[in-house]
């Protein structure tokens, strides 16, 4: 799954992704990522999550996704968590 703000790095990191996986969902925003997590953590292999994102950025995003793979008991891997910035300099 991708979490992005911008829709130009969210399409690119979507199409980039479907070369290797059949199915990549992408999101806007951390919250919009925990909460499809949350609800089908199975469903997913790898999170790449933007740094700067309105509503939740992406270390708050990842605290949340580990929160929530300890309060579930979580049996196994945690999921890997790519953090990216692709920032405007």
């Amino acid at each position: 799954m991708v979490a992005d703000d911008t829709e130009l790095v969210r399409n690119s990191l979507q199409r980039q992704l479907s070369k290797y996986t059949k199915n990549v969902t992408a999101c806007s925003d951390g919250l919009q990522l925990v909460t499809l997590y949350g609800n089908s953590p199975k469903d997913y292999d790898m999170l790449v999550v933007d740094n700067q994102m309105p509503i939740m950025d992406g270390l708050t995003t990842i605290r949340a996704v580990r929160k929530f793979e300890a309060g579930n008991n979580w049996v196994g891997n945690p999921v890997p968590i790519i953090c990216n910035d692709f920032s405007k300099r």
